[in-house]
């Protein structure tokens, strides 16, 4: 069990953030095609990454939509982890088309930029609320190497990135689900697993209505699940997605496919109905943030779960999984 103690550090000054030098754009062709990003490991064949969700970001004075001390100490967290890269779920602001959200997120997340990590976020409804056209260009200053794409791919050495937005339809019929299925009919070879990175859930037991705070899984990612199920029978890699929408943390397996819920990262808890041979049994709020860990063809999964404990963030390891892709 994990059980460390960190300090809570909010900036006080603004940033404009630049690319890390790691991760580099490569053209796949026309320029309305989504850009391939390669990312360069510290060491060949291995990566260390961490996902998380659902933050909202927003004046600390509100303690309503978000937990202001729980996202801190999560980005101080990660930020000390420091991993190579970070993706993230969705709803990064609380409200997308809010310069004022952005700006508290310029302040919070300078952490992690200090840290050198580089950022792969996929766009979450909050993001883009409530008027998109003002809300896309607050999201792509902070993410340039997304070149304006709103899905996008990642070359990281062992593991391949796909980040999909769900607020685009993802189905075959999609310009966004032909481009899915091409990635993943011409992944390199030197991938052993595939994460999949979107903001709706494929598959979750979150309670909705008022008091649940929770949001059941849409038709969309339901079929998008049926998809990548089948493509992965014939894939030589393991796949996970990784979802948010859903604030707390849940896992599932269905069909060869690892389906992990991450949206603990401060935003009002969800409640979720959980069962005896769910992989992640416990109740309650799930502030949180999963760590992988990728080499020898071996993927490890970590979840630490934040608790606050007279009035200092505890962290505690609360789940934990393997795949193994030996070719």
């Amino acid at each position: 069990m994990l059980n460390l103690r960190t300090s809570v550090f909010i900036p006080a000054i603004l940033l404009f953030f630049c690319v890390s030098d790691r991760a580099q754009i490569e053209s796949q062709g026309e320029a309305s095609q989504s850009p391939s990003i390669t990312f360069a490991t510290k060491n060949p064949g291995a990566l260390d990454f961490i996902a998380y969700g659902d933050i909202r970001f927003t004046n600390p004075a509100d303690r309503h939509n978000t937990s202001p001390r729980a996202r801190q100490a999560l980005v101080d967290r990660i930020a000390k982890e420091k991993p190579e890269l970070l993706l993230m779920t969705g709803d990064i602001v609380l409200s997308g088309d809010q310069s004022e959200d952005w700006e508290v997120y310029d302040r919070e997340s300078k952490p992690l930029h200090d840290a050198g990590i580089t950022i792969f976020p996929a766009i979450g409804n909050h993001d883009l609320r409530d008027t998109p056209a003002k809300a896309l260009p607050s999201f792509f200053q902070r993410f340039p190497q997304l070149k304006g794409q709103r899905w996008y791919s990642v070359d990281a050495g062992p593991v391949f990135i796909i980040v999909l937005d769900s607020q685009s339809g993802e189905s075959e019929q999609t310009e966004q689900g032909r481009w899915l299925l091409s990635q993943l009919d011409h992944l390199p070879s030197s991938a052993d697993f595939v994460v999949v990175a979107l903001h709706h859930p494929c598959y979750t037991k979150s309670v909705g209505g008022v008091l649940g705070n929770g949001h059941p899984a849409r038709p969309e990612e339901q079929h998008l699940a049926q998809v990548l199920e089948e493509r992965a029978k014939h894939l030589s890699v393991k796949m996970v997605v990784v979802n948010g929408h859903v604030h707390n943390y849940e896992r599932y397996e269905h069909g060869g496919v690892m389906y992990l819920v991450s949206g603990g990262g401060g935003a009002k808890p969800a409640t979720v109905k959980r069962s005896a041979d769910d992989f992640y049994k416990e109740a309650g709020p799930t502030y949180h943030y999963l760590k992988f860990h990728v080499a020898n063809h071996q993927l490890h999964a970590e979840m630490a779960k934040y608790e606050d404990v007279n009035g200092g963030p505890v962290w505690k390891l609360k789940d934990s999984f393997n795949l193994s892709n030996a070719k």
